[in-house]
């Protein structure tokens, strides 16, 4: 070893005064061993003949019962000469662990909302700014009458007559701006066979990726109240 920084010391409990010209073969064995290299074992050697070798998500040996796994990403290189001849090796060891958890967190919500998505009883449209489709649940192609494929790409706008557009027109814009954190209307629907449905219409600003701004329309099928509400009407009038 010709070199041994702070975050080694911190990893294997060994000072750096210690490490120091000591042997990662001999004297200091213990440490290869402190992961998991799984079955072509520690690349070391190939380091040193001159292949660099990137290995990810090795489990740390030992911690305990019950303690956490750690996993640990490891890449070994040959460190060469200005003549291009390999005088040492590098191993770089970083902590993933943190990192690794995240993801998984990351994961299991996303199967979360897939699921809650896929499954809901009511129609769920996922938009840009501008209003373009991107994803629909089923709930919302069987109330609008469309398929997701014809869906992605249009303007959410499309889907209702016309005259309807100043119903959200003022309120989306409070909402693009972050004047509003939602939106509910009751808005007209027309399907392709010209059938007239009607939502009570909520949409939301959600985060995605990056920090773009997406929004998520939910539309609840009130059709059957806005025609009972049209005949009180007319037979009180």
């Amino acid at each position: 070893v010709t070199e041994w920084n702070g975050a080694m010391t911190l990893w294997t409990g060994i000072a750096r005064a210690d490490a120091l010209g000591r042997s990662l073969a001999d004297d200091l064995a213990d440490v290869p061993r402190l992961l998991d290299w799984g079955a072509d074992g520690c690349p070391f050697a190939r380091a040193l003949a001159g292949e660099t070798v990137d290995r990810h998500h090795l489990p740390a040996r030992g911690g305990g019962a019950g303690a956490p796994p750690r996993l640990f990403d490891v890449t070994c290189a040959p460190i060469r000469a200005a003549d291009g001849a390999i005088t040492g090796g590098l191993v770089l060891v970083r902590d993933v662990t943190a990192r690794e958890r995240a993801r998984e967190a990351v994961r299991a919500s996303e199967a979360r909302f897939h699921a809650l998505f896929v499954q809901a009883p009511i129609g769920i449209a996922l938009h840009d700014a501008d209003g373009i489709i991107g994803e629909v649940n089923p709930a919302f192609e069987r109330f609008v009458g469309r398929p997701a494929a014809a869906l992605r790409g249009m303007r959410a706008a499309d889907l209702s007559p016309p005259e309807d557009a100043p119903i959200t027109r003022e309120p989306m814009r409070a909402l693009r701006q972050g004047e509003r954190e939602s939106v509910t209307v009751e808005k007209r629907f027309v399907r392709p066979d010209g059938t007239t449905v009607w939502a009570s219409l909520t949409v939301c600003r959600v985060e995605v990726l990056g920090g773009r701004a997406a929004f998520m329309g939910m539309v609840h099928d009130i059709t059957a109240r806005k025609e009972l509400e049209a005949r009180l009407s007319h037979q009180a009038y």
